[in-house]
Formats: C-alpha cells, sequence, structure tokens
C-alpha cells in the first residue's frame, strides 16, 4: 500500500509540474495565501470575536476546532517526519516536514467550521447551499494549491483535509453539546 501511495503521489506531482503556467501558478500563489498560518489566525481572531458577541455556543466550539487542528498537525509532522517534494517539483522551498499539510488541514477546520456555523444561523437552503458551497470551493482551491506549488504530495493534502475534518465534526459535536447545557 505505501508504495501505491509514494507513486501516486509522484505520479501526480509530476504530472501538475508540466502542466504549471505563469498565470496558474500567479492564481495558486495568492490562494495559498488564503490557508497560510497567519491568514488562519487573523480569520480565527475575528470570527471568533464574532462568535462570542453574536452568539457563545459557537465561541468555544470554533476554538476547539482551530486548536485542535493545529495541535494534530504539529505532532503528527514531527511523527512522521516526510521530507517536502525536492526542487525538481516545489515550486519554492518550505521548510516544516510536509505531512500532513497544515494549509489543508487550517484551511478545513476554520473554513468548514465557519461554514457549519452561518448555514445553522441561516435561513433558507439556497443561502444554507451558498454558504456549503463557498466554503467548499474554497477549502479545495487552497488544497489543490499546495500541490499545484509542488509544496505537498497528495497524500500530505488528503490527510490534512481529514485532520481539519475530524476537528470540524468534533466542533460541531461539541456546539450541539454546549446549546444544551
Amino acid at each position: 500500500m505505501k508504495e501505491f501511495v509514494v507513486a501516486l503521489d509522484m505520479n501526480v506531482a509530476h504530472f501538475l509540474v508540466s502542466m504549471r503556467s505563469a498565470a496558474a501558478t500567479d492564481f495558486f500563489l495568492l490562494i495559498t495565501q488564503l490557508g497560510n498560518a497567519t491568514f488562519i489566525l487573523i480569520v480565527s481572531i475575528i470570527v471568533a470575536g464574532y462568535f462570542w458577541w453574536r452568539t457563545h455556543s459557537y465561541f468555544l466550539p470554533f476554538l476547539v476546532t482551530i486548536i485542535g487542528s493545529s495541535l494534530s498537525v504539529t505532532i503528527i509532522k514531527e511523527v512522521i517526519d516526510r521530507a517536502r517534494p525536492g526542487s525538481e517539483i516545489a515550486f519554492y522551498a518550505e521548510h516544516l516536514f510536509s505531512f500532513p499539510s497544515g494549509h489543508a488541514a487550517s484551511a478545513v477546520a476554520a473554513f468548514g467550521f465557519v461554514a457549519y456555523a452561518l448555514a445553522r444561523m441561516s435561513q433558507g437552503i439556497a443561502v444554507k447551499t451558498f454558504i456549503i458551497g463557498s466554503a467548499t470551493i474554497l477549502i479545495l482551491l487552497i488544497a489543490f494549491s499546495r500541490l499545484y506549488l509542488g509544496v505537498h504530495y497528495l497524500s500530505d493534502v488528503a490527510a490534512g483535509v481529514l485532520v481539519g475534518g475530524f476537528w470540524v465534526v468534533v466542533g460541531a459535536l461539541l456546539h450541539h453539546y454546549v446549546r444544551r447545557i
């Protein structure tokens, strides 16, 4: 199984390198910034403030989601210790370990939980669909940007999405519990 994953990672990486263009690279360099730690921190502070002001029941679950995702990524990176793609694949150098993708996990955790909360607070299926669809597109673009720029392998990004998704579920369950007390 490991050989299959490594082969798939390399095939996808080399394919994406062969498809790079200047315009797409510029676009994905911009998109990837929406998942970096600084941007996610700023968004998280604003969102946490909004949840504190608007409805306290989302505040703690949001913090648990963001912090849990971040700590999980940090621990898993140290345990797995996977090197980043080399200079033949990577558009630019990253210095932390590769597995799992912190950008993907942070994007899913932050934007996924915000979409969950806003959809729950909204009325009408069209609005809920728009919120969830928009968040999904943003998350997928951020995740794909990491692949396109060659700073992560497919398995890194998939694992990041799973880690972030796990913490969104934990946050949603915590929200349901907090609302009951």
